[in-house]
């Protein structure tokens, strides 16, 4: 049998191990076979534990029973309605803080992000923040900035969704990307949804065809 899985590999070859076991001993099958069970699960939580430990960043959460917390810019804001009703429709109780106009800077700098998960408790974050800060000309100051939210967020998953640019980016993104929890960078640069006259905020059909997108990122994850 084939498998891309660790772990279900590991699972295949220890059930194929139970019977091998069971077929080898004389005591009763019964207790046979919740020996050699019990032998299997204590190896695939070990073989779990190393697999979270060496695979990279933590997979996304599901939501029944989680508290959500949405925080940025006015990007953020915009997102808020259609991604309060899908975490709420996955069972999941939805906060959010948007800061109109703000930046990575002005959230670290001020400890607002801190705050916020002190306030909240969550057990999932989203970040929408970087719009307006796509022409800065050293993103890479914002790089330890960054590494402080991570610090900030601890073991919690957290996701960022990077801004629908809407002027050059000069390099933020890269940063933001390689700086933040492996995997958990959501790239919307190339969005293609309807904008408001300023040309930079999405309409509400725009933020509701967006907030699709990232949802179906998002559960990619799970």
């Amino acid at each position: 049998m084939k498998t891309s899985h660790p772990l279900l590999a590991l699972r295949c070859g220890m059930l194929l191990a139970v019977a091998l076991f069971a077929s080898c001993h004389t005591e009763p099958r019964r207790e046979v076979l919740l020996i050699a069970v019990a032998r299997m699960q204590r190896v695939e939580r070990a073989a779990a534990s190393v697999v979270r430990s060496e695979g990279g960043p933590t997979p996304a959460a599901p939501l029944a029973g989680k508290s959500v917390l949405l925080v940025g810019d006015s990007m953020a804001e915009g997102l808020r309605p259609s991604l309060q009703q899908r975490v709420e429709a996955a069972g999941g109780r939805f906060f959010g803080e948007a800061w109109q106009s703000s930046t990575i800077i002005g959230w670290q700098g001020s400890g607002r992000l801190r705050e916020m998960i002190e306030r909240y408790r969550p057990d999932i974050v989203f970040i929408s923040l970087g719009s307006n800060e796509l022409e800065a000309r050293r993103p890479e100051e914002r790089a330890p900035l960054i590494k402080q939210m991570v610090a900030e967020l601890g073991q919690r998953p957290a996701y960022w969704i990077g801004p629908p640019s809407w002027k050059e980016d000069r390099g933020l993104l890269r940063v933001i990307e390689e700086n933040f929890q492996p995997g958990h960078f959501y790239n919307a640069s190339n969005l293609q949804v309807a904008r408001q006259r300023d040309g930079k905020h999405p309409t509400s059909e725009g933020f509701a065809e967006w907030t699709q997108l990232i949802w179906a990122w998002y559960e990619k994850q799970w």
